[in-house]
């Protein structure tokens, strides 16, 4: 490390004593008035290190066999230090497998739990050449953005790429646009918004802007079947200007002009049980060459499927209402997706709203499971089991069983959800725990 003062450059003496090569990795930051870097010792692990102005004192890491990034510089953020950390596992050559965030108080480090039973922050899932399945390091960032910070990379348990939101507290999660599973891949926190550079189910790298509400993006439709360069981008004159590559394979220059507006702003959107039925009911405040709007339900407020889709007029503030005429019983969650005639699009929040019919009841256990579970109830004439992403991977056709018992040996650990349908057809779902 070298230091200038206005006149010369000199060299800071590695009075830690026991670093490599490359022992100094990417910016310094200030931090309680001293300087902090990432430090690689003589062991090949990267420890968080603190320059006084005199010497160079190393960290102790929070475990024995993880080290930090050095894909990412330390960041300052509400009078703490942050910094991405992996734990690795030694049997196999050192594989990551776990993401996390780091934070240093000043006093001790202290590594941040996350969300789900994923492989964390920072990590990509691989598959090695002998067949077997692991995980290495991959682009990391830490954004503040809106009072949060934001990390782009988050890999779920379902090994698909999730944008991170943590307020100081709680690590908060929001899925990809679409199914792809590389998703969230670069931020961009320009002219008082966060835009993504984010790659779709086909391959292609396209835009998005992160809303704050429902699931989190705003996706921009690319100019034609191209796509955008990777973390290749600038602003100028409220505008963020990108490298893209079209569809002939020639690259030209593509600007995002950031002081347009949303396609619908919503001043309300409910959800309110009628008898059996839902309706949900939204206003817009304004449209701006909206297209249409489509109504999603979810049982678990995490995965949702597309139910009814309304026109939008277009223009203007206009009220809008759809009625659910098969909810589940239990509580059944709605977002509203706004798309745009350029095939943009936004979310809404999420709502909720109740059918309670003891008739229907059921109850399942052991919950968590692990080989079988039992489904209490009568009159079941069918149960799906569904995944997290949407998927059903078990229909059960019953006929008009009693408390029927089910295998779920063949499932890997997670969250599922189970659609158990009574011989008058009504539904009800349950949550369900591998």
């Amino acid at each position: 490390m070298a230091k200038y003062d206005g006149n010369t450059i000199s060299i800071i003496p590695d009075s830690a004593g026991q670093g490599w090569n490359y022992h100094v990795h990417y910016n310094p930051v200030v931090y309680n008035n001293e300087l902090y870097l990432l430090y690689g010792q003589d062991d090949m692990r990267k420890y968080l290190a603190k320059y006084d102005g005199k010497k160079i004192t190393v960290l102790n890491n929070p475990d024995a066999t993880g080290y930090f990034i050095d894909l990412l510089s330390p960041t300052v953020w509400h009078n703490k230090l942050y910094c991405s950390y992996l734990e690795y596992d030694t049997a196999f050559g050192y594989i990551p497998v776990g993401g996390h965030i780091a934070v240093y108080d000043g006093d001790s480090i202290k590594l941040l739990n996350n969300p789900d039973n994923g492989l964390g922050f920072g990590i990509d899932s691989v598959n090695y050449t002998d067949g077997s399945g692991g995980s290495e390091e991959s682009d990391y960032q830490l954004i503040d953005y809106s009072g949060n910070l934001f990390a782009p990379n988050y890999n779920n348990r379902n090994k698909k790429f999730a944008l991170a939101k943590f307020d100081g507290t709680n690590v908060s999660l929001y899925n990809n646009p679409d199914t792809s599973d590389v998703g969230v891949k670069y931020l961009i926190p320009i002219n008082n918004g966060l835009y993504i550079l984010y790659q779709n189910r086909f391959g292609k790298f396209q835009i998005g802007q992160y809303t704050g509400t429902g699931n989190g993006f705003l996706t921009y439709k690319n100019p034609d079947e191209g796509t955008f360069a990777l973390n290749i981008f600038t602003s100028f004159n409220e505008q963020v200007y990108f490298l893209y590559q079209n569809a002939l394979g020639k690259y030209q220059i593509a600007t995002l002009d950031t002081s347009s507006k949303l396609p619908v702003s919503l001043s309300y959107f409910t959800a309110t049980a009628v008898n059996r039925t839902i309706q949900t009911n939204w206003q817009t405040a304004t449209e701006l060459n909206t297209s249409h709007f489509i109504i999603q339900h979810s049982t678990d407020g995490s995965s949702f499927t597309d139910i009814g889709t309304i026109k939008a007029i277009g223009s203007g503030s206009n009220s809008y209402s759809f009625t659910d005429t098969h909810p589940t019983n239990g509580i059944n969650y709605y977002r509203l997706k706004s798309v745009d005639k350029d095939g943009g699009s936004s979310f809404s929040k999420v709502v909720s709203a109740e059918i309670v019919d003891s008739r229907y009841e059921i109850v399942v256990y052991p919950n968590p499971a692990k080989s079988s579970v039992t489904v209490r109830g009568s009159h079941i004439s069918s149960v799906q089991v569904i995944d997290n992403m949407g998927r059903v991977v078990k229909v059960v056709e019953l006929k008009d069983a009693t408390n029927p018992v089910l295998s779920v040996s063949g499932l890997g650990a997670g969250v599922y959800h189970l659609m158990v349908q009574a011989t008058d057809g009504v539904v009800s779902g349950k949550q369900l725990i591998i």
